[in-house]
């Protein structure tokens, strides 16, 4: 960055003017000089300074954006695998419900056939008893 434009010849005729003599006067412009020199060369930015900054910030932002892409699919993927894991072991589950319960309603309806046969043979049973007792009495 160029230098803001200090004349230091006007600089010493104002300190002369005040009364500084002029070996005071010149090196009062010459120290000012440097620490607008100094001040400017490392305290202030340049153009290029702020370009440079510029690029770097969308640089960083692009590879910012770039790793996040890249964990969400990663995430994405992780969960779609997981999610496939939790809906196999459902449908194993399920099947095996399915299982269980058909397995359940045989032994139930087993056990109701067995009841149905053995409430006839009672039946029977009862009115061999009671027609016995009506006519060969």
């Amino acid at each position: 960055m160029a230098l803001p434009a200090f004349d230091t010849h006007a600089y010493v005729k104002r300190l002369k003017a005040a009364g500084f003599n002029e070996e005071q006067a010149e090196a009062q412009a010459e120290l000012q000089s440097e620490v607008l020199s100094a001040l400017v060369t490392e305290k202030l930015s340049t153009k290029e300074d702020i370009t440079e900054l510029k690029s770097e910030i969308k640089s960083d932002i692009i590879r910012v954006e770039n790793e996040l892409k890249s964990d969400i699919m990663r995430v994405e993927n992780e969960l779609k695998t997981e999610i496939a894991s939790v809906k196999n072991e459902l449908k194993a589950e399920i099947a095996s419900v399915k299982h269980e319960t058909k397995e359940e309603f045989v032994r139930v309806t087993g056990r109701f056939n067995l009841l149905y046969w053995m409430l006839g043979f009672l039946l029977a049973g009862v009115f061999s008893l009671v027609f016995k007792s009506f006519f060969h009495g």
